[in-house]
């Protein structure tokens, strides 16, 4: 015991003659063996810095693509947003073309005869049953349209406020149905400064003055109705919207209030 004691303290001192660790860049580590012998181990502190900086900059590595890959999810979830809208807008856009065109095919069925007046090309009776019996034209009812599924989707990238509804044609007859639609997102029921309407025209007694400015529609049994504008501030501050239908001439079909929850894409 008293030589493990002597070559304890002898390796000591001889290691505290020779060079401090600041001196040499190192450190040195005793151990004492079960036989008494004494074994030195160096440890560099350059050696030890370098898997510290290593191990940091593995970090901030995972750390970057776990940002990088959460922002290209928001980037594709807003992409796919935006190209649904797009197909959706595509398919209203072929409905209304193919109306147009039935029109326009109508409207080239008027012949013209003598001296500049136009006479319209008899039209097949449809109505006439077996035995020169027939049936009187039903009359038509009102008109009546039903809206359901109103969404609204933030684009935070581009600050587009998309809203999408369906429209349904809720009349007794198979009739077309023309108008225009509006939609007034609102913070509350009172402030009616904070309301924002889609179309942006001026508002009188709570409803859209300029009903020619609307989004106009023609559906015969359904539709659904496309919606964008364009907004700087936060659309979460909207908390409920009102969805109001006008016909052609204007006056009011129906009028739907709408809890509002906004969907936001994009970074």
């Amino acid at each position: 015991m008293e030589n493990l004691s002597r070559k304890l303290e002898k390796a000591i001192k001889h290691l505290a003659f020779k060079a401090t660790p600041g001196e040499i860049g190192y450190h040195i580590l005793v151990l004492v063996g079960e036989n008494g012998k004494i074994r030195h181990v160096r440890i560099l502190k350059g050696l030890v810095i370098s898997l510290i900086l290593v191990q940091i900059l593995l970090f901030c590595a995972a750390a970057y693509v776990f940002y990088a890959g959460m922002k290209h999810a928001g980037e594709n979830s807003a992409l796919r947003n935006t190209l649904e809208i797009s197909q959706k807008n595509y398919l209203a856009m072929r409905d209304e073309k193919d109306l147009l065109t039935a029109r326009l095919v109508l409207a080239e069925s008027m012949v013209k005869v003598g001296g500049g007046t136009y006479k319209a090309v008899p039209e097949v009776d449809t109505s006439e049953k077996p035995g020169g019996l027939q049936t009187e034209p039903a009359s038509r009812g009102p008109v009546k349209v039903s809206i359901d599924n109103l969404k609204v989707f933030h684009e935070s990238k581009t600050n587009a406020l998309n809203i999408q509804f369906d429209l349904k044609n809720a009349g007794t007859d198979v009739q077309y149905v023309t108008g225009y639609a509006f939609v007034i997102l609102k913070e509350n029921n009172t402030d009616q400064n904070s309301w924002l309407c889609v179309p942006n025209v001026p508002l009188v007694s709570k409803r859209p003055s300029e009903i020619n400015k609307g989004r106009r529609f023609s559906i015969s049994k359904f539709k659904q109705v496309f919606l964008t504008t364009s907004i700087k501030s936060s659309p979460q501050r909207f908390k409920a919207a009102t969805v109001f239908v006008f016909s052609i001439n204007g006056e009011l079909i129906l009028e739907k209030d709408f809890p509002v929850e906004i969907q936001t894409g994009g970074t």
